[in-house]
């Protein structure tokens, strides 16, 4: 059986004001919110 893949959900904010989400209207909650699945690749964050 394979393994399930990795998910990743992000939510940028300022101000609270959402400027992006990946899974825009979903829930807060991680375990409902259906996040993305990894498929391959990698995610860099650059600090501004």
């Amino acid at each position: 059986m394979a393994a399930a893949p990795d998910k990743f959900r992000i939510k940028i904010t300022k101000n609270g004001v959402t400027v992006f989400d990946n899974r825009f209207g979903s829930s807060d909650d991680i375990d409902s919110a259906d996040p993305q699945a990894i498929t391959g690749g990698s995610i860099v964050i650059h600090k501004p």
